[in-house]
């Protein structure tokens, strides 16, 4: 155990500053994702949130589909601050790619309805957001289409989310 190691937390996304070397810093990014070190992934999440904030179009835009699937997978970890820490990782990405992650949405809306059901309230609640996000900043068009695969899931608690979802979309409702 390093007793000097600087503690990974959840960053707040008006806390994220620009990368010195956005470059340098995107190509680890995916390998670090996979780690199986949750303090790399964590450091790896934070690093993300800043590039897709001040540094997307160079960096992550190009590599958008390899993020968001490595993103994902880290969404599902065991470890509840890695899997919300994710899941800020695709409000930020939503929230400033905004049509940009439009290809993305199938996937996305899939694990976020999922994590919206999340027995943790602070993960239910990052989920949440998520969805809000992609509502605001996606197109319309792709974002009901998305729904409408997810709301194919065998599952009626998942099918219910989608719709709760989908009615914010129609409806406005927050």
């Amino acid at each position: 155990i390093d007793i000097n190691a600087k503690p990974i937390e959840l960053l707040a996304t008006e806390d994220l500053k620009p990368s010195d070397s956005p470059d340098g810093c995107m190509k680890s990014l995916i390998s670090k994702l996979g780690s199986t070190d949750w303090a790399i992934q964590m450091e790896a999440l934070n690093n993300l949130r800043a590039l897709a904030i001040y540094h997307a179009s160079i960096t992550i835009i190009p590599q958008l589909h390899a993020v968001v699937r490595a993103v994902l997978l880290v969404v599902d970890n065991l470890r509840s601050n890695l899997s919300k820490s994710a899941l800020m990782s695709l409000t930020d990405m939503l929230k400033y790619l905004k049509t940009a992650m439009d290809p993305e949405l199938d996937h996305v809306v899939l694990v976020c309805v999922k994590k919206s059901a999340d027995t943790a309230a602070f993960i239910a609640d990052e989920a949440k957001r998520a969805m809000l996000a992609m509502i605001e900043h996606c197109t319309e068009q792709r974002t009901i289409s998305a729904l409408i695969h997810a709301n194919s899931n065998k599952n009626p608690l998942i099918r219910g989310k989608v719709r709760l979802c989908a009615r914010r979309l129609f409806v406005g409702v927050k």
